[in-house]
C-alpha cells in the first residue's frame, strides 16, 4: 500500500477565492484555468500546474455588468481531448490555443491562451421570451483527421480547395488593398507603461457598427484575406518556437452551446454562426458527442423541474447533413470576404469624412475657408462699420480690378491669418486633405467596391442554383446590393474628378492670395511681380470652394438611388442580347450609320444624391442581412429525433432524495457504437453509482447496466473504515479519480472501473427514462438488501494539504503523457496538482 503514491507538482496558496470546473485542465499543456470572483465579476486566471506560477489573469465581461463563468471549452476539441480514444488515434499538435468561456448573462467569449485577451465575442441569437434563459453546456468538437499524403511528389497545383474561376480565386490574384490601422491598435500610455497583466484587465465594449458586429464571419486564421492585415496583426503575440505559418487547428471544428430553453447554437470553425436548432422542448443538453462518420450529434436532455433536474438516458439525435458538403465553407469564406471589404469601405469613408469635415479632436480642411471669410467679414463690420458687408464681393472686386477696399487691404496686409506661416498652413492642410480624398477614392474605395460587386455577382448566381436552395438567398435583395456597389464605384470615380478640379482651383486661389498680399505689403508697387494665376479659376473658387464646396455632397444627404439615365447615360428600352445584336447588325449594314451619334443633353446633376457614408451603411445593412439569413441554413435543415417523450417541468420528481446527487459523465465512441459512463456521487449515502449505456451511432440498440460501489479506505492496521466522498471524475478508459476524507485527512486516489461487474438493468421507456430515477431505484434496492455494494480498496493514494473541511473541486487530464489531477479545497484558497502517471504503464505503452 502506497500512502504517498503520486508525486506532487504544485501546491499554491491562491490569493483570491477560486474554483475549477471539470474541464479546467488544458488538454495538451501543463496549464489549469481557475475562476475567481472579485467585485461582482468573475475573472479567469491561467496557472502552470507543474510550477504553480500564474501565467495571466483577466476579466471575462464588461466593467458595468455582473458576469458569471458557467463553463469553458478548449479549442479545437475541448472537453473530449481528455479521452483520446473518443477521437481516434490521430494526434493533434495544436490543441487548446483558444479558450471559449460560457457566461451568464448568456454570452460566449473566446480568449487567447497566450495572454487571456478576448479574441472575439460570439453573437448569440437569443429568443425573445420572458422565461429565464441560461447557457448550460459548451463543447468544441474536433475537426476530422487530415488525410495522409501517400504521394512522394508534392501537388504543385494545390489551390487550397478553391474552385478555379470563382470570385475567391479571382480575388487571390488581385493585389491586397492598403490596410487601415484599427482603433484597437492605437497604443496608449496604459499599454506602454502599465504593469504586466493590466493590459488585459479592462475590455471596452465593441465599437463596431451593428451590421458589422452581427455579420457572420470566420476567425482571422481560417478566413480568406481580402485586405492586407499586416498592421492589424503585427502586435499579436506568438509563442516561442513557432513558425510563421497559418494556424488551421480549428478548421472544420464545431463549437456547440446549449441553453435551458432547448436551443442549440453551433459555430463553424469556432467562429462562424450556423443558426439555432430548437429541440422542441424546454431542456438543455448535458452531454453531447459527434458521430465520426457524419454530422450527427448525440445529446442527453436535462429538464429543470421545480425540485431537481431530470436527465434522460435515451439520446436525442441532432442531424445536420448540410455540414457534410463544402457549401457551408464556401458561404462562410464569401461572407468573411464581403464583411472585411464592407468594414474596410466604411472605415475608408469615415477617414475621408474626418479629413474633410474634421472630428471632435481635429479641425477639418473644409472649415478653413469659411473661417477665413468669417474673419474678413468680422473686420469689415466691427472695425470699418460695414453693416451690409459682403466679403466675396470685395474679393471679386479685387480680382477683377486689382483694387482692394479699405477693409480688405487692411485684412490682407496684416493679421496672423495672412502671414506666410498662416497661408502655408492653410495650403498644407487643404492640399493634404484633397490629396487624401483623391487617393482614397481611387486606390481604396473604388477597388474595394469592385471586389464586393464581384462577390455579390457570384452570390446572385448561387440564388438560381438548386444546390444552394437551403441558403434562402433573396435574388432581389442581392440585386439591390449589387446596384448599390455599382453606384459606389461611380461615386468614388466622380469624387476623384471633383477633388482634382477643386484642388486645381485652390492652388490658383493660393497663388492669387500670395500675389495680392505681397502687392499690398510692398513699399514700392513697381517692384510687384507679374501675376501667374488664372482669374477664371480663382473666381470659380470664390463661387464654389471657398465658402461652400461640391465635395460636401459626398458626405451629406440621403442614400444615393440614382440610375444611369440620371447621369446622362442612355438606357436601352430592351436590354436583351438579341435586340442589341440586331441593332449592331443594322448599323454595320449601313456605313453612314457608323458616323451617327445620339445627341445627349447635359443633365443637371445638382439633385443627384452622392452621400458615400449613407451608401456604405446601406450596403453593409443589406449584405449583413443576406449573409445572416444564409448562415442559418445548416440549422434550418437540421432534424431532431427524440427517443423519449418530454418530461413536464412543473411536476414533482418521483423521489425526494435526488438533491444529494452529483453527476460526472464520460462518452467514448468505438467503431459504430457509443459507450456512455455516468459516475454519480450519492452524498446522502456516501456511495458511488456507475451507470453504463451502449447504443449504435443511429441511436438504436439501447441497453443499460448499473453497479453500486461503496468506497472504503484500508489503513495499515488492516481495518476498513468508510471515507467521505468529496469529488470524483473519470480519468481515462480504465480509472476514476476520487477525493475522499477520513477523519481530518483528505486523500486523492484512483481505482479501476473497467473490470467491474455491472448488474444488468432492463430498460423500459418512460419507467427508467431518467438517470435520477435509475440511480434512485438502485439506491432503494441497495437499502432493501437486494443488491450489495462492492468495496473498492484505495491502495494508492496521496494526502492533501487542504480539503480538511468543506467540499472539494476536481479537474483531471487523463491524456497520454499528461495525466494530471488538480484539486481546489472548499474554501477556494489552495490549488494542489499531482502527477497520476504510472511509469509501468507508460513503459508498456511505449513497447
Amino acid at each position: 500500500m502506497e500512502s504517498n503514491a503520486y508525486p506532487p507538482l504544485a501546491n499554491v496558496h491562491v490569493p483570491v477565492q477560486s474554483r475549477v470546473l471539470s474541464t479546467s485542465c488544458c488538454p495538451d499543456k501543463d496549464l489549469v484555468l481557475l475562476i475567481s470572483r472579485l467585485g461582482g465579476l468573475d475573472r479567469i486566471s491561467l496557472w502552470n500546474s507543474n510550477s504553480g506560477a500564474k501565467v495571466w489573469e483577466t476579466d471575462v465581461g464588461e466593467e458595468d455588468a455582473t458576469v458569471n463563468v458557467n463553463g469553458i471549452a478548449w479549442s479545437p476539441d475541448g472537453l473530449h481531448t481528455r479521452f483520446p480514444q473518443a477521437i481516434g488515434s490521430t494526434e493533434y499538435n495544436n490543441l487548446g490555443q483558444t479558450i471559449a468561456c460560457m457566461l451568464d448573462p448568456p454570452r460566449v467569449s473566446l480568449h487567447s491562451i497566450q495572454d487571456g485577451r478576448i479574441v472575439t465575442r460570439l453573437p448569440l441569437q437569443l429568443p425573445a421570451t420572458k422565461l429565464r434563459n441560461q447557457l448550460e453546456g459548451i463543447w468544441w468538437f474536433c475537426p476530422p483527421p487530415k488525410p495522409v499524403q501517400n504521394s512522394i511528389i508534392p501537388d504543385i497545383f494545390k489551390r487550397n480547395n478553391i474552385i478555379t474561376g470563382s470570385a475567391e480565386s479571382i480575388l487571390k490574384n488581385l493585389p491586397y488593398l492598403d490596410p487601415l490601422p484599427e482603433d484597437s491598435d492605437k497604443l496608449t500610455a496604459t499599454n506602454l507603461f502599465a504593469f504586466q497583466g493590466s493590459q488585459t484587465r479592462s475590455h471596452s465594449k465593441s465599437q463596431l457598427p451593428e451590421a458589422i458586429n452581427t455579420w457572420p464571419t470566420l476567425s482571422p486564421d481560417s478566413k480568406a484575406a481580402a485586405v492586407d492585415s499586416t498592421i492589424q496583426h503585427q502586435s499579436s503575440i506568438k509563442p516561442q518556437g513557432t513558425l510563421d505559418e497559418k494556424d488551421d487547428s480549428n478548421l472544420n471544428s464545431i463549437l456547440m452551446i446549449s441553453d435551458t430553453l432547448g436551443n442549440i447554437y453551433s459555430f463553424f470553425d469556432g467562429a462562424f454562426p450556423l443558426g439555432v436548432v430548437s429541440l422542441g422542448r424546454e431542456a438543455s443538453f448535458v452531454t453531447v458527442e459527434k458521430s465520426s462518420r457524419d454530422f450527427k450529434f448525440f445529446g442527453h436532455a436535462k429538464f429543470n423541474s421545480l425540485s431537481s433536474p431530470r436527465i434522460l438516458i435515451a439520446p436525442t439525435i441532432v442531424d445536420m447533413p448540410l455540414l457534410a458538403n463544402r457549401n457551408i465553407r464556401d458561404l462562410a469564406r464569401l461572407s468573411s470576404i464581403v464583411r472585411d471589404l464592407t468594414w474596410y469601405i466604411m472605415r475608408v469613408v469615415r477617414e475621408m469624412k474626418e479629413a474633410w469635415f474634421g472630428n471632435e479632436t481635429s479641425t477639418g480642411a473644409r472649415e478653413l475657408g469659411p473661417r477665413w471669410v468669417a474673419a474678413l467679414e468680422e473686420k469689415q463690420k466691427e472695425q470699418f462699420g460695414q453693416d451690409s458687408a459682403d466679403p466675396i464681393l470685395d474679393l471679386t472686386w479685387l480680382l477683377t480690378t486689382g483694387r482692394a477696399s479699405e477693409a480688405l487691404a487692411d485684412f490682407l496686409g496684416s493679421g496672423e491669418q495672412m502671414s506666410d506661416r498662416g497661408i502655408q498652413k492653410w495650403e498644407t492642410v487643404m492640399s493634404d486633405a484633397l490629396t487624401k480624398l483623391r487617393d482614397y477614392s481611387e486606390k481604396r474605395l473604388a477597388p474595394a467596391l469592385q471586389r464586393v460587386h464581384l462577390v455579390l455577382e457570384e452570390l446572385q448566381g448561387w440564388a438560381t442554383m438548386s444546390r444552394f436552395s437551403d441558403f434562402q438567398l433573396d435574388s432581389k435583395e442581392i440585386a439591390d446590393s449589387i446596384r448599390a456597389a455599382g453606384r459606389g464605384i461611380v461615386l468614388a470615380t466622380w469624387l476623384a474628378a471633383a477633388v482634382r478640379r477643386e484642388h486645381f482651383r485652390f492652388k490658383e486661389f493660393i497663388i492669387w492670395l500670395r500675389f495680392e498680399s505681397t502687392n499690398i505689403n510692398a513699399q514700392n508697387p513697381t517692384d510687384n511681380q507679374t501675376s501667374r494665376h488664372d482669374i477664371l479659376e480663382v473666381n470659380n473658387y470664390f463661387v464654389s470652394g471657398l465658402t461652400s464646396s461640391s465635395i460636401d455632397l459626398w458626405f451629406q444627404g440621403e442614400v444615393p438611388q440614382f440610375r444611369p439615365r440620371d447621369l446622362g447615360v442612355p438606357e436601352p428600352q430592351n436590354d436583351q442580347l438579341e435586340s442589341v445584336m440586331e441593332r449592331a447588325a443594322q448599323v454595320a449594314r449601313s456605313p453612314p450609320a457608323l458616323e451617327w451619334q445620339e445627341n445627349i443633353m447635359q443633365n443637371d446633376h445638382r439633385g443627384v444624391q452622392r452621400n458615400l457614408v449613407a451608401l456604405a451603411d446601406h450596403l453593409a445593412t443589406r449584405c449583413s442581412r443576406i449573409f445572416s439569413l444564409a448562415a442559418g441554413a445548416a440549422s434550418r435543415s437540421a432534424s431532431v429525433h427524440h427517443h423519449e417523450p418530454a418530461i413536464a417541468t412543473t411536476t414533482e420528481p418521483k423521489s425526494n432524495n435526488q438533491s444529494g446527487l452529483v453527476f460526472r459523465e464520460r462518452i467514448a465512441q468505438e467503431a459504430n457504437e457509443f459507450i456512455e459512463n455516468y459516475l454519480t456521487i450519492v452524498k446522502d449515502h456516501n456511495v458511488l453509482v456507475l451507470v453504463q449505456s451502449r447504443y449504435g451511432d443511429s441511436g438504436s440498440d439501447l441497453s443499460l447496466r448499473v453497479a453500486i460501489v461503496s468506497l472504503d479506505c484500508v489503513l495499515d492496521q488492516g481495518r476498513t473504515l468508510p471515507a467521505t466522498i468529496l469529488a470524483a471524475d473519470y480519468f481515462d478508459d480504465e480509472s476514476v479519480v476520487v477525493v475522499v476524507r477520513l477523519n481530518k485527512d483528505a486523500w486523492v486516489s484512483t481505482f479501476a472501473y473497467a473490470n467491474l461487474v455491472y448488474l444488468e438493468v432492463p430498460y423500459r421507456t418512460g419507467v427508467t427514462a431518467t438517470l435520477e430515477d435509475l440511480v434512485q431505484s438502485a439506491i432503494n434496492e441497495w437499502k432493501a438488501g437486494n443488491i450489495t455494494s462492492l468495496p473498492v480498496l484505495l491502495t494508492r493514494r496521496r494526502v492533501l494539504s487542504g480539503c480538511r473541511h468543506g467540499e472539494a473541486e476536481l479537474a483531471v487530464n487523463g491524456r497520454r503523457n499528461r495525466r494530471v489531477a488538480c484539486v481546489v479545497d472548499g474554501v477556494g484558497n489552495r490549488l494542489e496538482a499531482f502527477d497520476l502517471g504510472d511509469e509501468g504503464e507508460e513503459v508498456e505503452e511505449e513497447e
